[in-house]
């Protein structure tokens, strides 16, 4: 991860590979500049979704999944070309 991106991205990065869950809480409706992947000019918003899954992807991490407080239910969605399977329990909880 670059040393430009926010201190909390770069924990976040850090984080992702030794904790099975992370719990983000505070700002989670915010958008956040970040420098642009895709090589356009200047930092380019990103919801907090987006923020994690650029973080993810960047790991090569097959799927994200997200629990929805409101219809109490994980969604999850690949973010990567082989995302490979789910786990079953992660299966049971999304259906």
């Amino acid at each position: 991860m670059a040393a430009d991106l926010p201190a909390w991205v770069r924990e976040l990065d850090m984080a992702l590979p030794v904790y099975p869950q992370i719990l983000l809480t505070g700002n989670v409706r915010d958008e956040y500049l970040l420098p642009a992947e895709d090589g356009a000019d200047g930092p380019q918003p990103y919801g907090l979704l987006g923020v994690i899954e650029r973080v993810c992807g960047r790991r090569e991490f097959g799927v994200l999944a997200v629990h929805d407080v409101v219809q109490n239910r994980i969604n999850a969605w690949p973010i990567h070309e082989e995302p490979g399977e789910l786990p079953s329990a992660l299966l049971e909880l999304a259906a």
